[in-house]
């Protein structure tokens, strides 16, 4: 897949499925604005194309999956509800999930 190839899909409103190799070499197009770390199943990122906004979803070690929004309003109520998704995975767990979107070091 190039990067002509992924923004024919993403326009179309699909999501696209690529290895982790793919999205390395085409993730350069697309600046990072944030990152979250999910807990339970990778990154969780938000990047800015040309044209709009990506989210990028890690469903597992070797792929990615990429959904195109042209809002960051849109971008962002989706991740919202991924994180609150994923903070209900936790419930009962006695655990409590903090989502920050810089990084912070620990001292």
């Amino acid at each position: 897949m190039n990067a002509r190839d992924l923004d024919r899909m993403l326009a179309a409103g699909k999501v696209v499925l690529l290895p982790r190799e793919v999205w390395e070499r085409l993730a350069g197009r697309y600046e990072t604005v944030n990152e979250h770390d999910t807990g339970l199943s990778g990154r969780l990122t938000l990047a800015r194309g040309k044209v709009g906004f990506v989210v990028v979803e890690e469903p597992d070690r070797h792929r990615r999956a990429v959904r195109f929004f042209a809002e960051r309003d849109e971008a962002d109520s989706f991740i919202r509800g991924r994180l609150e998704t994923y903070d209900r995975m936790w419930d009962g767990c006695g655990l409590s999930l903090i989502h920050i979107s810089e990084p912070t070091r620990l001292q």
